[in-house]
């Protein structure tokens, strides 16, 4: 079974090289490895060349992080696509963990990243993505609009998934293609969760997802994400007769808290104008019973935040959101009893 390894690359010259060379790096055989470089304007396409003999280099104009994936799709030729975000790495075991797991009714297959520094050096405590294996990702989709999934370079996905959903709509999905592809892919096949940790993370300053401060922009391009998110997942069930529940944007936790933060850090310019504070704090609350978060010490804060937020000042809401969304901001004593990134 032949295995691709897409990679999209836009400007990260300076982590580019050793992404690219734990994609070769791979003890799995067939594999090819496709890097996509959208319009970099830095020294990417110089350091692309020294890999023309190995790789498959396809150089475009910038579009964004949707059309690189469309492009890298139909560059590659495997049955089994990894991608893999230019500023991360994979371990050499990757691949080949993933094709051993592998079956014909897979659509995708997701695992753990570590998460490492600007120069590569382990976070300790910090993890992306680890799943709990029993989780039903197609029941937790269809009940909460959304799908527990690492970032790209946490996934693989199967050719057949690929070509339902691809290409997708370049312009809305300009950033976090992958939630498009993590959305849709439980609508056409099993997603397994790997217990393993197969690559690495890179959190540095140029990070969309990895804030070190809360701002309105930020919290409302969440929202926007959500909105996109929801949108496509209604049309895309709505063509293989998949029925999506109409208040699917009020029955996600996690969405939940963006939207009364938001809501809360800057209320003249929330997007969403029917929203109600009382409203959200208690489809909050009632959100921490279903599938996520899995532990009840999380579930227990979690109702707690919600409540604090419908009272506090908001001078204080806005401190309870910087708690809640910049885990690292924590004291040590709430991150000792909920974990790091919990």
């Amino acid at each position: 079974m032949l295995v691709s390894i897409v990679i999209d690359n836009y400007n990260y010259g300076r982590y580019l090289g050793a992404c690219v060379e734990s994609a070769l790096a791979q003890t799995y055989e067939p594999l090819e490895v496709v890097v996509v470089d959208d319009g970099s304007t830095d020294d990417s396409r110089e350091i692309l060349a020294r890999y023309a003999s190995r790789t498959t280099v396809v150089l475009k104009e910038n579009s964004g992080q949707g059309s690189a994936l469309n492009a890298g799709f139909e560059a590659s030729h495997g049955e089994v696509i990894l991608f893999l975000d230019a500023d991360d790495r994979l371990d050499p075991e990757t691949a080949a963990t993933v094709a051993r797991h592998w079956q014909p009714d897979v659509a995708k297959v997701q695992y753990g990243l570590r998460m490492i520094d600007e120069e590569g050096n382990r976070l300790p405590g910090l993890v992306d993505g680890t799943i709990d294996p029993a989780l039903e990702p197609r029941e937790w989709l269809l009940r909460t609009g959304s799908s527990p999934s690492p970032s790209l370079s946490g996934t693989a996905y199967g050719r057949p998934a690929l070509e339902a959903m691809l290409p997708m709509p370049p312009d809305p999905w300009r950033i976090s293609a992958d939630a498009y592809l993590s959305t849709l892919a439980p609508i056409l096949g099993r997603v397994i969760a790997l217990p393993d940790i197969l690559g690495a993370y890179r959190i540095h300053p140029d990070n969309r997802w990895v804030p070190k401060e809360i701002t309105g922009e930020r919290l409302r391009s969440h929202l926007e994400l959500d909105v996109k998110r929801f949108e496509t997942l209604e049309r895309f069930g709505a063509d293989r007769g998949v029925a999506v529940p109409r208040d699917i944007d009020l029955r996600d936790a996690r969405h939940l808290q963006w939207r009364l933060a938001s809501l809360r850090w800057d209320p003249e310019r929330h997007p969403i104008g029917s929203d109600r504070t009382w409203t959200l704090a208690l489809r909050g609350v009632r959100a921490t019973a279903g599938p996520m978060p899995r532990k009840a010490l999380t579930r227990l804060l979690m109702a707690a935040w919600f409540l604090a937020m419908a009272v506090v000042p908001r001078r204080l809401a806005r401190h309870l959101v910087r708690l809640r969304l910049l885990p690292r901001s924590r004291p040590r004593p709430l991150q000792w009893l909920i974990g790091g990134a919990g």
